[in-house]
């Protein structure tokens, strides 16, 4: 059991045949002013998110893989509804299903989060039960905080369908298309540089090794492998761009002024050097031309 009280969160232990109630195991650091008004945790049970009521941060995730974590919670994120800064909200109670969570949130109405990344959990979907309850897109009302508007939400029904519960305006039914979003493309950083060697992610890309991938890294710990999925092959989370056919080098040649340049280019020496170069639009080249120009994983990985 998990229970939230001013200031911090208890968990807990039942005991129902020996009559003991209530054996903490773990509690969070005390965060000040705030009420842990409910809760609930991942698929996986190793994130706890926490509903805060009491409107000074709204939502929180803790880290609980491990026994010594469940003992002592570690403070991951903390995230609010995407409108949050412009117009304040109070939540109210969530529900995680598979890779997100639903969150009921007062006048923000219903709000779905993507929390397949707890370091960054993002909004992915909404209804406006209180501010606009019809749905033909002419507010009724506004949001702020106060204690009314969507309390609560259900979404275990067989037929997948979502139940939202308004204070003012009673019960939602709701169609939710929860598939997965297409994998992003992925993109290397420009900005990265390996703190001793100084050397970027397209220097990675023409020679790359176990060491450059895994343990060369940033002066702030960032990995070339996290940094450079491209250059490192690293696809767990991204997939290869497509060709660019509007991609463009900042620094143009006579013979190198887009992607199709790199197909009928028959010097090495220029190919190796042409694909480490960055675009107007401060992407690698062997990132645009991956799939349509010779900066391919068969040439240099």
């Amino acid at each position: 059991m998990v229970a939230g009280v001013y200031g911090e969160l208890i968990i807990s232990r039942m005991y129902t045949k020996q009559k003991k109630i209530g054996k903490t195991i773990g509690e969070t650091p005390n965060m000040g002013n705030c009420y842990a008004h409910s809760l609930a945790i991942s698929k996986d049970n190793k994130t706890l998110f926490v509903f805060e009521e009491n409107n000074s941060f709204d939502m929180a995730a803790f880290d609980i893989s491990t026994d010594a974590k469940v003992k002592n919670p570690e403070l991951l994120s903390r995230f609010q509804y995407s409108g949050d800064k412009n117009k304040n909200a109070i939540v109210h109670n969530g529900f995680v299903k598979e890779n997100y969570l639903y969150v009921a949130y007062y006048r923000a109405g219903f709000r779905i989060f993507d929390i397949s990344n707890v370091d960054k959990i993002t909004e992915v979907g909404k209804d406006d039960t209180f501010v606009d309850p019809d749905g033909d897109g002419n507010p009724n009302n506004s949001i702020s905080n106060k204690f009314d508007g969507a309390w609560n939400v259900y979404v275990y029904l067989p037929s997948k369908k979502v139940l939202v519960s308004d204070c003012k305006y009673g019960l939602f039914v709701l169609d939710i298309d929860d598939s997965p979003p297409p994998p992003k493309a992925c993109s290397d950083d420009t900005t990265w540089r390996d703190k001793k060697k100084n050397k970027n992610c397209a220097f990675v890309q023409k020679k790359p090794s176990n060491t450059k991938c895994n343990k060369w890294k940033d002066s702030k710990g960032k990995k070339a492998k996290k940094a450079c999925p491209i250059a490192c092959s690293n696809f767990d989370s991204c997939v290869k761009p497509n060709c660019r056919s509007d991609w463009e080098p900042k620094n143009e040649k006579d013979d190198f002024k887009s992607c199709s340049d790199l197909q009928t280019l028959s010097s090495a020496k220029k190919l190796k050097k042409y694909c480490g170069q960055v675009g107007t639009d401060k992407t690698f080249a062997y990132e645009a031309c991956q799939k349509c120009g010779k900066c391919q994983k068969s040439q240099y990985f």
